[in-house]
This record gives C-alpha cells, structure tokens and sequence, in this order.
C-alpha cells in the first residue's frame, strides 16, 4: 500500500511539473463539446481521471477475486463439515462393533513393541523351527559349522 501511495505522489508530482511547463492554451473539441484549457492542466486531468478509472477497474476486479474466493471456502467449510460428520458417524459405528469385537479378539497378540517384548524374549523364538535354524545359520555360521560335525 505504501508502495501504491508513493507511485501516486511521484506521478502527481510530475504532472505538476509538467502543467507548470506546459502554459499555452489549447481548444479541446469532442462531439459538441468545446472549450479552452491550459495544455498542462488539460494533460494533467485527463492522466488523474484515467487514473481514477484504472483504480476503479481494479476494485472491480478485486471484488470479482474477492468474491470467488469466499465462495470457494463456503464450499470447503461445507466439505469439511460433511467429513466431520462421516467421521462421527463411523467413529460412533467403530463404537458400537468394539465391543463385539474385544471378545473375539482378546487372545490374539497385540503387534506393538519390538519383536523382543512382542515374543516375550528373542526375536527367534516366535519362530518356526525350519526359520528358526535358517536364522541360526545365517546369523551364527561357526554355529552350523560345530551342528555339522
């Protein structure tokens, strides 16, 4: 904004110094329209005017920017509101099918932790035998060589 006002004071400056320079008179005629003016205070108010006409096609364009965006977010509160509401409902059916669904599963183990607190020790002992020795093998080979003799 600051920037905006200061461009203006620049140019109003320079249209001022221009009329000061520009003292002759001149005819200005348009369709029926006649009269005499100073040229630089003609050339001054015709520059001000397509100023001011500029700065209202601007504001009608920001208003136009203005307005799409606030009926984008009315569309995106809207979205998000509809979203709450599903959430809701399936957090609430989640709810209802939960305790039908403790029983069923209280025996099965719970994948949380390392695989040390998941087995209760070593990795390998939740294992399958044949895994088990291929572990062994893989990750201890003096062992397989002491299993061989």
């Amino acid at each position: 904004m600051i920037i905006y006002l200061l461009v203006m004071a620049v140019s109003v400056l320079v249209s001022a110094i221009y009329s000061i320079q520009n003292p002759t008179d001149i005819t200005v005629r348009f369709i029926v329209f006649e009269r005499t003016f100073r040229q630089g205070l003609w050339e001054a108010g015709i520059f001000s005017a397509g100023v001011v006409l500029m700065w209202l096609f601007s504001l009608i364009a920001r208003f136009s920017i203005y307005s799409k965006s606030r009926k984008e977010i009315k569309e995106c509160n809207k979205r998000i509101l509809q979203l709450e509401d599903e959430k809701k409902s399936l957090m609430e059916v989640l709810k209802q099918q939960s305790p039908q669904t403790d029983a069923s599963t209280a025996s099965l183990p719970l994948n949380i932790g390392t695989p040390e607190e998941k087995t209760g020790g070593d990795f390998a002992d939740g294992l399958e035998p044949e895994a088990e020795s291929k572990l062994d093998s893989e990750f201890h080979p003096e062992q397989k060589e002491t299993d061989a003799e």
